[in-house]
């Protein structure tokens, strides 16, 4: 009868150890897999949080182009329009220097030719100067889109 109680209560004892480390065994697992959920959900916060920060720095820096885009190409018109007011004057003094009679009016509006050529060789320099910065404006705006 001993033998039967002392083999029954190590087979119990056995059984609830196994129980209880299986139950360990378990929770280590769980554990882990809570673990690496709550380490993954970190990682896709933080992986959405960078494409939020990178789409708003992109829509800045279209904004920007935007911006220098418009003041571009409202300098451009501004010397366009000095372009073409220049050419005005100048074509009104070439016909007043054939029309004067004088070599002193004649000299005068030569003066005044030579000073509107001088502003216009200004404005052509200051237009080219804007072409170019409207063609890096283009590429910066191709390599963003290309991103």
């Amino acid at each position: 009868m001993k033998k039967i109680i002392l083999s029954s209560l190590l087979f119990w004892n056995t059984f609830y150890f196994s129980q209880s480390a299986q139950e360990l065994n378990n929770a280590r697992i769980n554990k882990s897999i809570y673990d690496s959920q709550v380490t993954n959900s970190t990682m896709v916060k933080a992986l959405n949080d960078l494409q939020v920060s990178a789409k708003a720095n992109k829509a800045n820096q279209f904004k920007e182009l935007d911006e220098k885009f418009e003041f571009n190409f409202a300098q451009k018109e501004r010397l366009d329009a000095k372009f073409t007011t220049l050419n005005k004057k100048k074509i009104e003094l070439e016909k007043m220097i054939i029309a004067s009679k004088t070599e002193v009016e004649k000299e005068k509006l030569n003066r005044k030719l030579k000073q509107i050529l001088s502003e216009f060789e200004k404005n052509q320099q200051k237009l080219k100067e804007n072409e170019a910065e409207l063609k890096i404006l283009q590429e910066k705006y191709n390599s963003l889109i290309e991103k």
